[in-house]
Formats: C-alpha cells, sequence, structure tokens
C-alpha cells in the first residue's frame, strides 16, 4: 500500500498540493504497522519539503513517529536546504540570482561517535587527511571533519562533489569550480583572528574511474554554533548582539583592506566558538576581490542572501562596495536584535521589492528591549543610501565599541520628517491619495483631540463627553477594519495608514486616562483593539502585549458582574484574538488553551442571552477557530468533529435569521474549510458535498455583494478544489463542468487586477485542471485552449519572477501537454517543437536544480516522446 500512497504523493506536491504524512496515517492507521513502508513515506517527504527550500528538522518526524526512528536517517542539507534563507529557500525565488553552491553551517557542537575503517570507506580518499565524519553539506560541496596527518591538527576539510559535479554543463562546471577556488582564495588571504582560517588548497586525482580530480581546501575546525542555531532560542540581549558584530565589523575591514568583499554575511556565516564565545566569519563563496580579479560577477547579476543584502546588491552585485558589506552586518544584528531579518517575505521577489522600497520596521518596535542608540546604529547600516551608512566598517565598529563603553555614539536616528519624506519619494501616487486623505482624518481627528483635551479637563464634571469623543474614533476603527473595499489590491497602504491614526489616538487615551478608574471598559477596550490594530499590522509581539493587558483589566472587570454579556463579549473577544496571534507564531497549545477558554466564555454569553443571534455566531466562530489549530497540531479527528459542530450550529441560526448577512459569510468559508481539509483526509464524498455547499454560499454572497472580491475570489477557488475532488472521484464528466464555471470569477479577477500574482497563479492552475479534464475526453482543441492559456499566464509570471523554479516548472509542464496534444492529433512537427522547448526549460531547471528529480522525470517522458516520433 505505501508504494502507491508514494505516488500520490509525488503527484500531489507537483500539481501543488502539499499533502503531508500524517494526512496518510489518518486515513490509513495501519501503515504504524510497517514501519519500514512509513519511513520511507517521510523520507519522501523531507526530500520534497527540501526541494522546495525548507529547513527541516528531522528530529519532528522521529518524535511524531517513534517507530520508524531505526529507518529516519538525517537528510543530506542539499542546495536548497542547506541556503537556509538564501535564493532556494526563500520559496518561490524571484529575482535571477548567483548563489554559493559551497555554503556549510558548520555544527561542531554534538561530536560523531567513532568511525569505524569499514564507514570510513565511505569518504573520499585525500592524500595527508584522514577523514572522520561528515559535518554538513551544501548542493555542491561537501565539509568533513577530517585529521591532519602531518601536524595531527583536526581540520574542516571542504571538498567538492564529483558526482553533481559531472552533471552539470562545461560552463556551469567552470563556473562553480572557479567559485570554489575563489572562496579558498579569499578566506587563505584572511588571516584574522575573527575569521576561519585556511591551511591547505589542492586538487587529486578520483578514486573512481572517469570522474573529475577532488578539488579541497583545508581550514581551521571550529567547535561551537552559528549564530543562526543561536538565534533559535531567541533574540539576544544588547550587549552580546554588540559585541559579537564589533568583531564582525572589525574582520570586514581588514577583509576590505585587503581587497575582499564578502558579499554573503548573515547569522548562518557567522560561527561561535565554543569556550572563548569568538565570533568567526566563514564561507566566502561568494567573495569579490576589489581589483577585478578571480570575479565571476557580472553586470545585472544578483548574488546573496535576499534578506540580508542591500538595496544595491540586490539590483547589481558587480557594482557593490564595501558599504554592501556593512548594510549585511546590519541586517544581522537586526536578526540577532528582533529574532528576524528586516525584509523577508513569501519570495525573493517581493523581498528585493522590500530592501529596495521600504524601510525596515523600527527594531524597538518588535522588541521593547533594545536600547535607542543600538538601534540608531543598526538603523544606519541599514540606509538605502551608502552615503549615509558609516564611512567604513571601522567607524561601525568604533561606535558600537562607544555603545559598549556606555558614551555617546554619533549615530542620530531618522527624523520623523525624513522618515515622511523617505516614503514619498518611494510611493509619489499613493503619497499624493494619502494627502488628501490624510487632510481630511487630520481635520476630523484633530477635531477629536481637541474635544477629547477640552473634555478631559473636565471630566469631574461629565465623563459621557469623553466617552463620546472615544466612540468616534471607534466607529472609525470600526469602518476601516470591517471594510471590504480597504482590502482590495492597491488600498492596504491605505488602510494600515487609517489604522495607523486611530493607534495614535487609542494611545493617547490610554497615556491620559489609565489610571481613572471609572474608565476601565473603556481602557481595555482600547488595549483590545490596539492589539487588534498591531495584529493586522502585522506586529504580533505588541499584539500579544496589548491583548493579554486588555485580558488582565477584563477579568478584573468581569469579578464585579460576572454576568454582564457586554463584559462576557469582550473578554471572549480578546481570548479569541490571543488565540490567532499564538497560531500564527506557531504556539499551538497555547491557541487551543486560549480559544478553549472563548468557546467557554461565550458559551456563557449565549445562556446568559439565548436571544441574541450574534452571540450564537461568535460561539459558532470559535469553535471552528479551535477545530482548525486542533487540525495544525495534528489532532485531525477531533479538530473536523470540532469544524462539523460549529456548521451545524450556523446552519441551525441560519434557519431562523436567514437574513443575516455576516453568518452566511461564515457559513461559506466553514464549508469551504471543512472539505479541504476533509479532501487532504481523503473523505471525498464528504468534501464534495461541504465544496457544494461553499459554492453555493459564494455565488449568493457574490449576487448580493458584487463589489466584494474577496467573495468572487472564493468562489472561484473553491470551485477549482471541487474539480479536484470530483476528479479524484472518477467523476470527469462533473469536473469539467465545475472547471468551467471557475474560470469566469478567476479570470475577471486576473484581467481587473493585472498586478496581483495571486489570482494568475489560481488561473494557471486552474487552467491546467481544465486542460487535463478536457483531454480526458479527447476534446482536444478545448485541452489545447486551456493549456495555451495556462502557458501564457506561466510566462507572464515568470517575467515577474524570472528565476522561480515553479514557473518555468509550469512553462515546462505546459509545453510538455501541449505536445502531448498535438501528438494525439496527428500534429507532428508542433508536437516535436513543443517537446523540445519543453526540455530546453528542464534543461536549464536541472542544471540550476538537480535534486528536483521529477524535472528529471518529466525531461525522460518529453524525451521518449521525441524518440517515437522520430522513429515514425
Amino acid at each position: 500500500m505505501w508504494k502507491s500512497l508514494l505516488a500520490d504523493q509525488k503527484a500531489r506536491w507537483q500539481r501543488g498540493d502539499r499533502v503531508r504524512v500524517e494526512i496518510y496515517v489518518a486515513k490509513h492507521p495501519d501503515l504504524r504497522d510497517h514501519a519500514p513502508g512509513l519511513a520511507e513515506l517521510i523520507q519522501s517527504e523531507i526530500r520534497l519539503r527540501q526541494s522546495e527550500g525548507e529547513v527541516v528538522d528531522i528530529d519532528l518526524y522521529r518524535s511524531a513517529y517513534p517507530e520508524c526512528q531505526a529507518w529516519l536517517t538525517p537528510p543530506a542539507e542539499n542546495f536548497a536546504t542547506q541556503l537556509l534563507e538564501t535564493t532556494a529557500a526563500e520559496s518561490p525565488p524571484a529575482a535571477a540570482m548567483e548563489v554559493n553552491p559551497f555554503e556549510t553551517v558548520m555544527n561542531t557542537s554534538a561530536e560523531h561517535g567513532t568511525v569505524t575503517a569499514f564507514e570510513n570507506l565511505r569518504y573520499p580518499q585525500v592524500p595527508g587527511f584522514e577523514l572522520l565524519s561528515e559535518l554538513g553539506r551544501g548542493g555542491m560541496g561537501v565539509v568533513y571533519k577530517a585529521r591532519q596527518k602531518s601536524t595531527k591538527r583536526m581540520v574542516a576539510l571542504k571538498i567538492v562533489r564529483n558526482e553533481m559535479l559531472d552533471m552539470l554543463a562545461p560552463s556551469s562546471r567552470s563556473t562553480t569550480l572557479e567559485r570554489f577556488h575563489t572562496e579558498a582564495q579569499a578566506a587563505a588571504c584572511l588571516q584574522h583572528d575573527n575569521v576561519v582560517s585556511v591551511y591547505e588548497v589542492g586538487e587529486v586525482p578520483s578514486t573512481t574511474l572517469g570522474a573529475s580530480p577532488l578539488h579541497y581546501y583545508a581550514m581551521r575546525f571550529v567547535k561551537g554554533e552559528s549564530l543562526f542555531e543561536i538565534l533559535r532560542d531567541g533574540p539576544l540581549e544588547n550587549r552580546r548582539a554588540a559585541e559579537y558584530m564589533q568583531k564582525v565589523a572589525i574582520a570586514l575591514q581588514f577583509a576590505h583592506e585587503q581587497g575582499v568583499l564578502h558579499r554573503d554575511l548573515k547569522p548562518h556565516n557567522i560561527m561561535v566558538e565554543d569556550g572563548n564565545d569568538r565570533p568567526l566569519v566563514t564561507d566566502f563563496g561568494l567573495a569579490k576581490f576589489v581589483d577585478g580579479q578571480n570575479s565571476i560577477t557580472y553586470a545585472g547579476q544578483v548574488m546573496g542572501t535576499p534578506s540580508y543584502m542591500s538595496p544595491e546588491q540586490a539590483q547589481d552585485a558587480a557594482s557593490v562596495t564595501a558599504a554592501a558589506d556593512q548594510y549585511s552586518i546590519g541586517a544581522t544584528l537586526y536578526h540577532l536584535l528582533t529574532g528576524r531579518p528586516p525584509f523577508q517575505a513569501a519570495s525573493i521577489s517581493e523581498t528585493i521589492r522590500q530592501i529596495i522600497d521600504k524601510q525596515p520596521v523600527a527594531p524597538r518596535q518588535l522588541n521593547t528591549a533594545i536600547h535607542r542608540d543600538l538601534e540608531t546604529i543598526c538603523l544606519k547600516t541599514l540606509h538605502k543610501d551608502t552615503a549615509r551608512r558609516y564611512a567604513s566598517c571601522q567607524e561601525l565598529a568604533d561606535d558600537l565599541q562607544r555603545f559598549l563603553d556606555g558614551r555617546p555614539i554619533l549615530a542620530r536616528p531618522v527624523s520623523p520628517m525624513e522618515r515622511g519624506w523617505r516614503w514619498c519619494k518611494r510611493n509619489p501616487i499613493p503619497a499624493s491619495l494619502s494627502l488628501t486623505v490624510s487632510l481630511l482624518a487630520v481635520a476630523f481627528l484633530v477635531a477629536i483631540v481637541v474635544g477629547y483635551r477640552n473634555t478631559s479637563a473636565a471630566l469631574a464634571v461629565s465623563e459621557s463627553r469623553l466617552q463620546k469623543a472615544l466612540s468616534v474614533v471607534d466607529e472609525l476603527f470600526t469602518r476601516v477594519s470591517e471594510d471590504e473595499l480597504l482590502n482590495e489590491p492597491g488600498m492596504q497602504p491605505l488602510r494600515e495608514e487609517l489604522l495607523e491614526r486611530a493607534l495614535k489616538h487609542y494611545e493617547y487615551f490610554l497615556t491620559e486616562s489609565g489610571s481613572q478608574q471609572k474608565l476601565g471598559d473603556e481602557v481595555a477596550a482600547a488595549h483590545f483593539r490596539v492589539g487588534m490594530i498591531y495584529q493586522w499590522t502585522r506586529k504580533l509581539s505588541e499584539s500579544e502585549r496589548e491583548l493579554n493587558a486588555a485580558c488582565a483589566q477584563q477579568i478584573d472587570l468581569l469579578k464585579a458582574d460576572p454576568d454582564n454579556p457586554v463584559r462576557l463579549k469582550a473578554l471572549a473577544d480578546t481570548c479569541n484574538a490571543l488565540g490567532s496571534v499564538y497560531s500564527k507564531t506557531f504556539r499551538l497549545a497555547e491557541a487551543i488553551e486560549r480559544l478553549t477558554e472563548a468557546v467557554q466564555i461565550r458559551q456563557r454569553l449565549v445562556d446568559v442571552d439565548k436571544a441574541e443571534p450574534e452571540y450564537q455566531r461568535l460561539l459558532s466562530n470559535a469553535i471552528m477557530n479551535l477545530g482548525l489549530v486542533q487540525i495544525s497540531n495534528e489532532a485531525i479527528s477531533l479538530g473536523i468533529d470540532a469544524m462539523r459542530s460549529a456548521q451545524t450550529m450556523r446552519e441551525q441560526l441560519l434557519r431562523n435569521t436567514p437574513d443575516f448577512e455576516q453568518l452566511k459569510r461564515d457559513l461559506a468559508i466553514g464549508w469551504y474549510s471543512l472539505g479541504k481539509v476533509e479532501a487532504e483526509s481523503f473523505e471525498f464524498e464528504q468534501a464534495k458535498d461541504h465544496l457544494e455547499r461553499a459554492v453555493t454560499g459564494f455565488r449568493e454572497l457574490s449576487q448580493s455583494e458584487p463589489r466584494s472580491l474577496n467573495h468572487r475570489y472564493r468562489l472561484g477557488v473553491s470551485l477549482t478544489l471541487l474539480g479536484g475532488v470530483l476528479s479524484e472521484m472518477g467523476l470527469n464528466e462533473e469536473a469539467v463542468h465545475v472547471f468551467d464555471e471557475a474560470t469566469l470569477p478567476i479570470e475577471s479577477l486576473t484581467q481587473g487586477n493585472p498586478d496581483m500574482p495571486d489570482y494568475k497563479v489560481a488561473l494557471v492552475f486552474l487552467s491546467m485542471n481544465r486542460g487535463a479534464a478536457y483531454s480526458f475526453f479527447d476534446n482536444l482543441e478545448k485541452a489545447k485552449e486551456a493549456w495555451s492559456r495556462a502557458l501564457e499566464l506561466s510566462k507572464e509570471l515568470h517575467q515577474r519572477e524570472p528565476d522561480n523554479p515553479n514557473m518555468q516548472g509550469d512553462i515546462a509542464s505546459c509545453l510538455g501537454s501541449l505536445g502531448d496534444l498535438e501528438r494525439r492529433a496527428g500534429n507532428l512537427e508542433p508536437a516535436k517543437q513543443y517537446f523540445e522547448e519543453a526540455n530546453a526549460v528542464l534543461k536549464d531547471l536541472l542544471e540550476m536544480h538537480p535534486e528536483r528529480t521529477w524535472f528529471r522525470e518529466q525531461m525522460d517522458e518529453n524525451q521518449a516522446e521525441l524518440d517515437a516520433l522520430t522513429e515514425n
């Protein structure tokens, strides 16, 4: 059975359905009785996750499936996973980007056991070195712990992987070897206390007949952890972070003086040595020699790790200066202080866009424990204008030393006026729109503040006037948060601007009124709304802080009046919001605890006032939210039961209140969510029923609220998922009709919003499904039309993200399918042309991503078709 599941797993991942092992285990519990087969399924999932750039922790699998421990081996840290937050890791990649194929994080904190002579035969034979164990590997290089026989010292020996090197085209092989030697040469010429030393560089014949020579270099063996590994425990405190980066800045200054630019500094490439806590810079695989020698960068080329690269490096790596390394030091310091890089989006293209166009969030907004002076130093290094950074890494090191010594620093924080001017320069059109809105909002809110301050002075006379003033801001908050127009493409910046304005007034209110006992409910409500604004603007740590403050005050207020429905609702809303924050930060146990409290409190609320339908709606929402988090926490059966219970409650309530619009929306979203979970659990009959209900609900909502893009998008996505379920059930004719219906809403969204890639991605997926369905019925013209549309859109997306392997893979799939359709129609020459184009794309992909085996399989299938056509 597990072999058929392996085939199903591979097919589903190829079409974008990232099915997880726990879904198979839930559907087939007897899998646990066949540990080797289950382990193979797990190892396959690990490889699939790695191929999409994820960093996989095998210990989580060992913990979840203890019966498989004997068969689960640590995954090879291939090209995608080893780079962590480099090009391959930030899926889907977007810019034409060179990466370091040799990068390896040398984690030697856990020593390997004794290696027998038999085990040692697995390792390459390098004269003068005894290889003891493998420390890590990248896409093209492996690092071994070795003993240098002549000196008896331990070294880290980096060797090019011949089996990967021999698969490359001659030009790629030459570039790879040149980069390897550049790394070795750069590190070898830098003898510094905070740089990992290189002892020897060499080349020896391979012991394998016909294989390329072994290229290697030996460097100092470092026993310790990388800063990236240290960050797994959370941000560092101010002094420790500053001490590390002060030494790194000195090391980079030394490198610059020797004519070497690092160009890929990040936490992964800084080792911290055990015993003396000394930071050591390593991995010079993307180094550039300032004098122009040994540099293999070309104009317009982007190299490095997006989250840590400077704006100028994100546009052209060939023209960078020492200021780019300084920016990377600042980005690393930012990560040490906040626990995240300054820019980190879902795709490389979006990350690069942010690096070029946006200012980083002030570190103290993410971690209030950061010292203001250290924040100022950090932000100076991240200035987009190189002239506004420090003149050199030495000046940066000197300012960090001033901070460590408690002396005044030289850097000065950015003024609000300058920050506003920067934003206007980057966003001229939104700036003009915001100016109009802002003038209205300022006039509106200034009147509120003036009235509020006057009222505050006369609070002893009349508190009602203060509450009325606050209610005006509450109304603004409610309108901004609920208006769907503000959630449409292009309107998010305006929405966030208005929320920020509301936030300032709530904070002012809390500052002025927090000590007034009679305003307890208003103060708690203000904390809640501030927490929600932070959550909507993705500042989750601040959101958690404010929501906890609201929760504590609401609990105290409720003690005085336990059945007060207003206070019960307020506390339940806060618990529900905290559950959302914990879920988004993957603290699932805490999320379940808070959402369980929300369910219990909302049940009390319903018991207090059974006639109020809104309370029942909120209770069903809390139950649905709890179910979704339980599923995320692998309690799949329990979660599905909760979701079904919530839907039953909503159906009953809608029968009693047929005009309840918010409930209709909740019900439709619930059917879609439940159908998706059931489809992933192979419960296709139930998934079909529930997705059909979701389609009906979104169709009605789209008709009643035609301005809502969300309803139309959800309708199209629900239809697409329903079509996929019908195909899985063998109901291909029905699937065709459903796919056709899905085309209209998604196509109209794509045409009306050409700058929204999500709509195009949905349409590509839908068009591919339509093409496959029509092909099944031999309706070759319709199939060709659908696949051609998918190809057209894939090429448009590829232009936006030219180095995205997923987009290129879609192009290859479309070309291959069109070739198959032409072959079936008897058009042999067009068929050959499509297959040849597909293989040209796949060949390029395999050179860049040799670990993605399905590219090779597609290429082999296309070649078989070409061979058959040639024979005929």
